[in-house]
């Protein structure tokens, strides 16, 4: 794991990935084990991410106020732009100012188990209809499971999944992407490696020429401090985001990109006034940075447990 800088950053990330890809098609029969695989699947991540823990000193839970508004504030923007990007906020607009809030705030024109009229006539309902969620269906037919199952949810999705997910993103992405040149030899460097291109590229004049030089990706997130950021990282990081999400949630992400690594660009800049510096920084904290990850790890964990709280309260269940 030490002999790259990507390993201990990026396996949590792909184990959970890979263990959400079974979970998907586990068949319907049996849905009652998806707790249980849920709970294993969360246990390995943290358990990677405790053994590696010190190959990732920017991995904190260091606490900044600006947590909790960002967390606010990224749980409205993610809820009206998932809506704008499935074309419903215009009728929820229009049920929100006619008093309806309820109405509004639940999934439209009805739940996703179609157990509520429909308000705005056969065309819209047949369009609009969203399939049911897993954990809806499962709290439906098997209540005790399907609600430990979304307890269990709250706790991955607040307290695991920030701390994998900001560690792959805003440590590894944002770091390892600084420079636009840099990153796409170290992609052509990582294509040398995969089937059916990579024996043709490394036979290369070009190819060779990639092997003999150090890893791009690699040097650039050894050398690059946590939270200093780029524009071109800040666009490519945020990118990579958006692919691990639904299309739904793209323009969601793309405000949540940009406000988290503002954030933690924000949290651990140097202070001019006190004569620091990027590297003064990193040298007294012990590559840590002046709070780490720790305090975008809280905003995404503030965001996701709203993000949960919303989806109980008002019956709308895309957000999960």
């Amino acid at each position: 794991m030490a002999e790259s800088p990507w390993h201990a950053r990026v396996a949590p990330f792909f184990v959970y990935i890979v263990l959400l890809t079974v979970l998907m098609f586990l068949p319907q029969a049996a849905a009652v084990l998806k707790p249980l695989i849920y709970t294993a699947q969360c246990g390995v991540v943290v358990w990677l991410l405790w053994r590696y823990r010190k190959l990732t000193p920017e991995l904190t839970a260091s606490f900044h106020w600006l947590a909790v508004p960002t967390g606010a504030g990224l749980l409205v923007a993610w809820v009206v732009l998932g809506y704008a990007m499935g074309g419903e906020l215009g009728h929820r607009w229009a049920l929100l100012t006619g008093g309806d809030w309820i109405a509004a705030c639940g999934p439209y024109p009805y739940d996703t188990l179609g157990q509520e009229p429909n308000r705005f006539g056969p065309t819209l309902n047949a369009e609009l209809q969203p399939e049911p969620h897993e954990l809806q269906a499962l709290t439906a037919e098997h209540p005790l499971i399907g609600w430990l199952g979304m307890g269990l949810r709250l706790l991955g999705m607040s307290l695991v999944v920030p701390f994998f997910e900001e560690l792959f993103i805003r440590s590894g992405m944002l770091r390892g992407l600084q420079k636009p040149g840099a990153t796409f030899r170290g992609l052509a460097q990582f294509a040398t490696d995969l089937p059916v291109i990579g024996e043709p590229l490394e036979r290369s004049a070009w190819g060779q020429r990639l092997a003999a030089a150090p890893p791009a990706l690699g040097r650039q997130l050894r050398e690059t401090p946590v939270g200093a950021a780029t524009l071109f990282a800040i666009v490519a990081s945020t990118l990579v985001f958006m692919l691990s999400h639904g299309m739904r949630d793209w323009p969601g992400c793309i405000a949540c990109g940009v406000v988290w690594c503002g954030l933690v660009w924000w949290t651990n800049r140097p202070r001019k006034n006190r004569g620091e510096t990027w590297a003064s920084v990193t040298a007294q904290s012990g590559g840590r940075g002046r709070y780490g990850l720790g305090p975008v790890i809280w905003s995404h964990g503030i965001t996701n447990a709203l993000l949960w709280g919303y989806t109980v309260a008002f019956n709308d269940w895309r957000f999960l």
